[in-house]
């Protein structure tokens, strides 16, 4: 009996483990439409605020009135699911060459990061930045016309698997046998 239980324990995590597994999503911003504000953009299971496409990538920039705003864009999954952030290109303006990266954790507190070169370049994250429930791209405008952009993120929606749910009553039956017998 003993045996037939683990056998079923061990074919259950495999199912658990697959069904965890998902392909990343790079969301290129190649469409070259002007959008009404609000902006709201949905590509590969991500919704992306604030902005508007423009030359391949997605952009918000200050009108310029001198520092009257601050440059953000706002990311998180359609299905409100946690992602994994691998890789963005970020396009940094050159009157205020700074930008921050600002990840919330699902479960509560946030991670960050600061780009401080103008121009564009691709940031790539590690697993610290697993377990996201949205991103903030922002930086503020010290003066004149600044631009702040966005192009080629990749990043990896992780759904709670029906598995889970069949492994939780899987369990409660092994111990519900266990019990009778």
């Amino acid at each position: 009996m003993n045996r037939s239980i683990t056998q079923c324990l061990v074919a259950l995590a495999g199912v658990l483990f697959i069904s965890v597994q998902a392909s990343a999503a790079t969301v290129d911003f190649e469409n070259n439409i002007s959008s009404p504000s609000p902006f709201v953009y949905e590509s590969n299971g991500f919704r992306f605020m604030n902005g508007q496409l423009v030359a391949g990538s997605l952009q918000v920039g200050d009108p310029g009135c001198g520092g009257c705003l601050t440059l953000d864009i706002s990311v998180e999954s359609i299905s409100g699911d946690e992602f994994n952030l691998g890789s963005l290109d970020i396009l940094v303006g050159s009157l205020f060459p700074s930008a921050s990266i600002t990840g919330v954790y699902a479960g509560g507190g946030n991670i960050s990061r600061s780009v401080s070169t103008a121009g564009s370049q691709t940031e790539a994250f590690g697993a610290a930045w697993n377990g996201l429930d949205s991103l903030s791209i922002s930086m503020n405008s010290a003066s004149g016309v600044d631009v702040l952009g966005l192009d080629n993120f990749t990043a990896t929606v992780v759904p709670v698997p029906a598995a889970v749910w069949l492994f939780g009553s899987a369990l409660a039956g092994l111990g519900w046998m266990r019990r009778r017998s």
